[in-house]
């Protein structure tokens, strides 16, 4: 029997040519089962955006009324969109959903379909969770021995500092190796934290990609100005905007340029070039270094892993963490996958999704009959 109020059968089915009643009767019933079984809510607007159909799903995902309400009342009356939504939106009771929009060919109106991914979201957010714990416990067991030389090498050279008979050239040697090591420990520091801060919670806002560029430029200058390296920049005419943590994001470049700095055995030419690719935006970095080995990619991103002298093996790790913290990916590309206009040594791909009103389910578009 029919729900009094979430009806998802017409009543007012007529009969086309060749066909009997009974048989109408029996589609309509098998038609109203399948939508009460469906797991996802259907709502089906009429021409006019109100509420014609809706199955018993929908009724409780979204609460009464529903039937010959306004689909902007409705929006208005449940829905609460949030900065971080993406392609999902949520709920005043802090649900979220998918929604999938069609047109109800070729009758007028929509058909809507809302599936709930709130348990979905909480459990990759728990099981991301345990995953970084378990990362963070290695960290913490291998802190020591990644501090450890750096540390002691710096308090050698600050002792020898102390002796007043030390020659002017001497002093000048141990100062400039006091202040490398430091500069290490400082590099260790920061990458951990940026690794911890990539897997929790950020504040984050739509940001342009010209001010991330931007302040990826200042941040870098005094790097550049001591490896007498260059940076070239190039971005689309279009203003591309994006949802994150700015201050994140660069610190994530800032690694890559790091990298690619100790990696060039001559002055090292670093070239970013931004693309946009569908619903994509596409960051290609690459240097006139060596590149890297292909015997090694398969644990570039792994965390700890290091071919350098004192490196913390987080670089990468770090920048990994910080993409998909974003819901983006980076890749390495090999010579024969890069397109053309990037430089021969290593190249990293890096895919965020954009920030745009035709791209984003608002409620606006939602709204949209």
């Amino acid at each position: 029997m029919s729900d009094p109020v979430c009806t998802v059968a017409k009543a007012d089915a007529v009969p086309s040519a060749g066909q009997t009643q009974p048989l109408v009767i029996s589609n309509a019933a098998r038609l109203e089962h399948i939508l009460r079984a469906l797991p996802s809510g259907v709502i089906i607007l009429d021409a006019k955006g109100r509420v014609a159909e809706a199955n018993p799903q929908a009724c409780s995902m979204l609460g009464e009324p529903l039937l010959g309400q306004s689909w902007l009342q409705v929006i208005g009356r449940v829905f609460q969109p949030r900065s971080d939504d993406g392609l999902e939106v949520s709920l005043k009771d802090g649900r979220r959903l998918k929604i999938a929009i069609s047109a109800l060919h070729p009758e007028p109106g929509q058909l809507i379909v809302m599936t709930d991914l709130t348990e979905t979201r909480a459990l990759q957010h728990r099981l991301h969770h345990l995953q970084r714990l378990s990362t963070l416990g290695k960290m913490m067991a291998t802190l020591a021995h990644q501090i450890r030389t750096p540390l002691s090498s710096a308090m050698l050279y600050a002792e020898n500092l102390t002796n007043s008979k030390l020659a002017a050239a001497q002093r000048g040697q141990f100062q400039q190796k006091l202040v490398l090591r430091l500069q290490e420990l400082e590099q260790q520091v920061n990458d951990m934290l940026l690794f911890a801060r990539s897997g929790s919670a950020q504040a984050v806002q739509p940001l342009q990609l010209s001010a991330l560029l931007q302040l990826f430029q200042e941040r870098s200058e005094t790097l550049l100005m001591q490896h007498h390296a260059r940076l070239q920049l190039t971005a689309p005419d279009t203003e591309v905007q994006l949802l994150g943590n700015t201050q994140t994001l660069c610190e994530a470049l800032l690694n890559l340029l790091q990298n690619s700095l100790q990696a060039c055995t001559e002055p090292c030419l670093f070239r970013i070039e931004a693309r946009l690719r569908g619903t994509e935006l596409v960051l290609l970095l690459s240097d006139n270094g060596l590149g890297i080995p292909d015997a090694i990619l398969p644990q570039i991103f792994e965390p700890f892993f290091s071919q350098k002298a004192g490196g913390s093996g987080l670089g990468l790790a770090v920048v990994q963490a910080v993409l998909q913290s974003h819901h983006g990916q980076i890749s390495y590309l090999k010579p024969a996958q890069r397109p053309a206009g990037t430089l021969n040594g290593a190249c990293f791909e890096l895919r965020l999704p954009c920030l745009a009103a035709d791209l984003i389910p608002t409620a606006q578009e939602i709204a949209y009959v």
